[in-house]
């Protein structure tokens, strides 16, 4: 399987996480914020954009989370129904938290928004 997050399956218009944003459903964790919305009319993949605001920290803080935000939709996409649409917001402790607890608070979180194709 490719390794790569090809930019086709991420959200980065504005309008569409503008859209994702206002009409999603949010899940709130310790370290993360996942708001999804299912769209009927998308095709192939689930789609994922990733967003990491100012109250993160300094612009080195907020890219390392993105990238950790990244790493962990990445790693699990295959097993995301479609179609959707989801956002990954980091939150203050998303940079400097460990990557086992952040991937156990998207684990919880995709349960709990029925994303993941087991739940």
């Amino acid at each position: 399987m490719d390794q790569s997050l090809p930019r086709a399956i991420r959200v980065r218009q504005g309008a569409e996480i503008r859209n994702i944003l206002k009409n999603g459903r949010r899940f709130t964790g310790e370290h993360l914020t996942l708001i999804c919305l299912m769209t009927p009319e998308a095709s192939g993949a689930a789609r994922a954009g990733f967003l990491s605001p100012r109250r993160i920290g300094a612009a080195t803080a907020r890219n390392r989370a993105r990238r950790r935000l990244r790493e962990l939709y990445r790693t699990h996409r295959a097993a995301f129904r479609t179609p959707s649409q989801i956002l990954l917001m980091g939150r203050p402790s998303t940079a400097t938290a460990s990557f086992e607890a952040l991937k156990a608070d998207f684990l919880r979180l995709s349960r709990k928004a029925r994303l993941l194709s087991d739940a």
